[in-house]
């Protein structure tokens, strides 16, 4: 196991314990109280821009796996098709580090969602310019909470309300509904409950092209490309930390259900498809 806890990056273990350390979190609702979805959380300023080149530099000492959009790295164990099938990893220290920062701070922003913590589990993305993840949700393999750092540069991730098969290709309605929010470079995202289990979430740099596509009819997991007019530009190489904690079969169900909505064992085993994450 590649350890950055030694001589690997400048500065040794302290660097390392200092690199992953959270700034004062400010974990605030991400717009007006009332509008949907409920459940989203932001802080614009969690990590300086030094502490986020240090964690690109720790992030490209490990192999990535390309994708069509992006490319990806596995922490904690490659997702399987079912929890049955999983085979948990141990997460690199500086890691585990980030994952009992940002659990602590969820913890003291949002009480409410510390049971749901700490994470076990992170995925890294690296997007190009125009790169991106189509709309999905994280789905039942993790716990209903997810926590993504973004490094670099800005995105822009959009929730839209998971549609029922007769709402598909719809005007207005649900199917018109969105909420949009700019990811800024060290900012950290929050999300549980309603916005974890009954929205989907796409992201895309600024990039990306302006081509609109629908979704796909009763699928969680099929949507668009970015809509009309999103290539803002001043983009850049964008990483992100997604970080959840998967959903053991001996954790209580009723405390996953406290805070995002109750999952079954049974349907955790028979739906346990994975996502990808902002």
């Amino acid at each position: 196991e590649l350890s950055l806890w030694d001589a690997s990056l400048d500065g040794g273990a302290a660097a390392a314990a200092a690199a992953v350390a959270l700034g004062e979190v400010e974990l605030l609702p991400a717009w007006e109280e009332g509008l949907p979805p409920a459940g989203v959380y932001y802080a614009r300023a969690a990590l300086p821009p030094a502490r986020q080149r240090w964690l690109e530099r720790a992030c490209d000492l490990y192999g990535w796996r390309e994708l069509k959009m992006r490319r990806v790295q596995h922490h904690g164990g490659l997702p399987a098709a079912s929890l049955a099938a999983f085979e948990p990893r141990p997460l690199p220290a500086w890691l585990a580090e980030l994952g009992r920062g940002v659990a602590a701070a969820v913890a003291a922003r949002r009480p409410e969602l510390a049971a749901l913590t700490p994470q076990d589990h992170v995925l890294v993305n690296d997007y190009g310019p125009d790169g991106g993840i189509l709309a999905h949700t994280d789905g039942p393999f993790y716990l209903p909470l997810t926590c993504t750092l973004s490094l670099l540069s800005p995105a822009v991730v959009s929730f839209r309300p998971r549609l029922r098969p007769e709402e598909v290709g719809a005007a207005g309605g649900r199917a018109a509904q969105v909420a949009r929010l700019r990811l800024e470079p060290g900012s950290l995202l929050v999300f549980s409950g309603e916005a974890y289990s009954d929205w989907t979430h796409d992201v895309w740099g600024m990039d990306a092209p302006g081509a609109a596509a629908g979704a796909g009819a009763g699928d969680e997991n099929a949507a668009g490309a970015p809509e009309e007019g999103l290539g803002l530009g001043g983009g850049g190489r964008r990483i992100s930390l997604t970080l959840r904690r998967v959903a053991r079969p001996e954790v209580d169900a009723a405390t996953r259900g406290g805070a995002g909505g109750r999952v079954t064992r049974t349907r955790m085993q028979l739906h346990g498809r994975h996502a990808s994450g902002p």
